[in-house]
């Protein structure tokens, strides 16, 4: 039987790190970096955009807040 969607998720938690408005700073300086934004519409709205992140909204990929 093949995964589920649960499950594809579940691995792909493991393989993500959430990291600080801090780290994310350093990592900027440090050299090239992927920012992956899971915000929302309403939220990218209300908080702004983050230049050059991927915008991948949280019910794209199945997460959950």
């Amino acid at each position: 039987m093949g995964s589920t969607v649960s499950d594809m998720v579940a691995h792909a938690r493991t393989q993500v790190r959430n990291i600080s408005a801090a780290e994310v700073s350093e990592a900027l300086e440090a050299g090239p970096v992927t920012l992956v934004d899971l915000r929302g519409p309403g939220e990218i709205e209300r908080e702004g955009r983050v230049p050059g992140a991927l915008r991948v909204p949280r019910g794209v990929h199945g997460g959950e807040r």
